[in-house]
């Protein structure tokens, strides 16, 4: 019996429930293995337990913001060079330009449409010559 490739595991990091199940309806679609989080602290603990390929995260929640879930991620060595791709339905520039300031991967605006997520995950997840995996 063939073993099949393990599938890329995104975690998806949004206090909203509708958004969280669109996304990973959206992305198990795809084939990828998705784990959602429902806030922050959840959010950073499944991050350093399942080092997922991408992490895909909310600006605005309460408690904690994406912005600091960001600067965490980026200040643990465990989570450093996940790539992460940011969401929000604020498009407020300082924001988008904080968050690549932090280390963001790329950014979309909510209402999300999900042919554009899907590729731009395809995108994030696809090796660039010369780049090691």
């Amino acid at each position: 019996m063939e073993k099949s490739a393990p599938k890329l595991k995104i975690l998806i990091v949004d206090d909203d429930g509708v958004t969280r199940r669109v996304l990973v309806l959206a992305l198990k679609g795809k084939g990828y293995e998705v784990l959602a989080a429902p806030g922050p602290v959840e959010g950073l603990e499944l991050a350093v337990q399942e080092k997922p390929a991408l992490i895909i995260l909310d600006i605005y929640m309460p408690a904690m913001d994406g912005l600091a879930v960001l600067s965490q991620l980026r200040d643990n060595p465990e989570t450093a060079k996940i790539p992460v791709l940011m969401l929000t339905a604020a498009e407020k520039m300082e924001s988008i330009e904080t968050s690549f300031e932090l280390g963001a991967n790329a950014y979309l605006p909510k209402p999300i449409h999900i042919e554009r997520l899907q590729k731009k995950v395809a995108e994030l997840l696809t090796p660039e010559p010369g780049r090691k995996p």
